[in-house]
């Protein structure tokens, strides 16, 4: 296996910060060995929390212009007006905003791993509601919840992937949730590109969410909590058979590393940013990772990029494609697009 380099300071969207590995993690630790099955189980179904986000952004361009469309909506309540179809685009995203901040009040209350089947149990309830609304109110609700399972999986993805993963390669776990991100968004416009002439075809976008709702939900069914939150909930014990789990063939390889590694966490679990608040991450060596993360955020969303791939198909319908499967095609172009240089730059990483 070729050697992974270490990797920077990270911040996680669940609160949680990750030292430096040369500071926290002793060279036994990033030196021991990885099983990669293990790794692979511990990254798959945390990161379907953030394809499912992606696939929103997707499926609701996919699924807009067909219920905009009297031709193919198939409901009772007429065609989306443009104040409608902005309510149905932005009910995920304001669901997301309220999911964040119940996620920042709850923060280690419940468990990385509950969290993540909380936000799994809204993905399912939401991509339900929507595909089986029978008036326009239940479609806004149901997108609404699907944006609590997004506002809860953002916040507990991370910090799962940040606390579980192996420590050489946390940091490049957690980035490439963002590579399954683009795989949701692309996934949305391939499956909304043959639905676009099917009667209630926007139905069948939605409903195909809940597909990958029951991956995710099974998955972190049979994954362990994070070592870092057991002891944070003082069940050492536990935290050191998740830990051994986490490891697996790693963990007989070098008893020594595993050891170590268990002797790391409980100092972090330690630190005094556990105990003094949020205000406490303003202090001294936490104030320049916190405002470096804060800014790569505020960045990326003041670009405006992720309306655009909301809008997608209706953006190229606008500029002269009549034909809503010719406009959706398109967008997938883009989504794929998107994907491929996602992929790159974790490649670069």
């Amino acid at each position: 296996m070729s050697k992974i380099k270490n990797v920077p300071p990270q911040i996680s969207d669940g609160d949680t910060f990750i030292e430096d590995s040369c500071n926290r993690e002793s060279t036994a630790v990033t030196k021991a060995p990885i099983d990669v099955f293990k790794t692979i189980l511990i990254f798959v179904f945390p990161a379907l929390g953030g394809l499912l986000f992606g696939y929103d952004i997707g499926s609701t361009s996919s699924a807009v212009p067909i219920l905009k469309n009297p031709s193919y909506n198939g409901v009772s309540w007429g065609s989306l007006d443009t104040i409608q179809s902005g309510m149905v685009t932005s009910a995920s995203l304001l669901g997301a905003v309220i999911g964040s901040a119940i996620a920042i009040f709850l923060r280690d209350k419940i468990g990385r791993k509950f969290e993540l089947l909380l936000a799994a149990g809204c993905y399912g309830i939401g991509a339900i509601l929507s595909a089986a609304a029978v008036a326009f109110p239940m479609l806004v609700a149901g997108k609404m919840v699907y944006g609590l399972g997004i506002g809860f999986a953002l916040h507990a993805a991370p910090a799962y992937l940040a606390e579980v993963g192996h420590p050489r390669i946390r940091g490049l776990l957690i980035s490439m949730k963002e590579v399954f991100i683009g795989i949701g968004i692309e996934l949305g416009y391939l499956i909304g590109l043959p639905c676009v002439t099917v009667m209630g075809g926007w139905r069948i976008v939605f409903g195909m969410a809940v597909f990958f709702v029951l991956i995710m939900k099974t998955g972190m069914v049979f994954l362990p909590e994070s070592p870092r939150w057991l002891l944070l909930a003082q069940r050492p014990e536990d935290a050191h058979m998740a830990l051994i789990w986490t490891r697996g063939r790693a963990a007989k390889e070098d008893e020594m590393a595993l050891t170590e590694e268990f002797d790391d966490i409980k100092k972090s679990s330690a630190d005094p940013v556990n105990s003094g608040g949020f205000f406490h991450l303003f202090n001294g060596q936490y104030t320049r990772p916190m405002l470096i993360g804060m800014s790569l955020m505020f960045f990326q969303q003041v670009t405006g990029q992720p309306s655009v791939l909301y809008y997608a198909t209706q953006m190229f319908q606008r500029s002269g494609m009549t034909m809503s499967q010719e406009a959706t095609g398109i967008a997938g172009i883009l989504g794929a697009f998107k994907l491929l240089c996602t992929c790159e730059r974790q490649t670069r990483f």
